[in-house]
């Protein structure tokens, strides 16, 4: 994602919190393995669309330790750390 991504929200959620999510657990699996947590974005990108990202939850640990998470200019978020992205914010 480019600069200018503003999170609005995040979480982290254990691996089995994923059940009944459709194919996200088997694409997260295909993209990271299986992960004991998994962190969740739930992003504004730069022209406003609503985009959730999924992927490693140290990641987004770090994103909120640092500040970044709530930088209402953006941030750049990685494709390697967050490898599944979903257009719109489901799984509220």
């Amino acid at each position: 994602m480019s600069v200018g991504t503003r999170i609005i929200e995040y979480q982290v959620l254990s691996w089995a919190d994923l059940d009944g999510m459709g194919d996200i657990q088997v694409q997260l699996k295909e993209a990271m393995g299986v992960r004991s947590h998994v962190g969740i974005l739930r992003c504004a990108a730069e022209g406003g669309e609503k985009v959730t990202l999924l992927g490693d939850a140290a990641a987004t640990s770090e994103l909120v330790r640092s500040g970044a998470a709530s930088d209402p200019e953006g941030v750049t978020i990685s494709k390697l750390a967050y490898p599944v992205s979903i257009e719109g914010w489901p799984y509220r």
